[in-house]
């Protein structure tokens, strides 16, 4: 059977396109993907998602606590 396409949300594009635009979501977005990465290489368990107070998702482990387990110390 095939799928209907949903249909077209002009104001979720425009959300979308703000979101795009602004460097520290998009900042926020390449640290929550590095840390999701450096999770599943380390074989670290997913813990979940907390939002901030802009209502950005943020990944719950800190570059810290990743880079401390990378460390030669750790």
């Amino acid at each position: 059977m095939p799928r209907v396409a949903k249909p077209y949300d002009p104001v979720r594009i425009a959300h979308l396109k703000d979101q795009i635009r602004d460097p520290e979501y998009v900042n926020g977005a390449i640290d929550r993907l590095a840390g999701r990465i450096t999770d599943k290489l380390l074989g670290l368990e997913e813990q979940p998602v907390r939002a901030d107070r802009r209502g950005y998702r943020r990944a719950s482990s800190s570059s810290m606590e990743n880079a401390f387990l990378l460390s030669d110390d750790g």
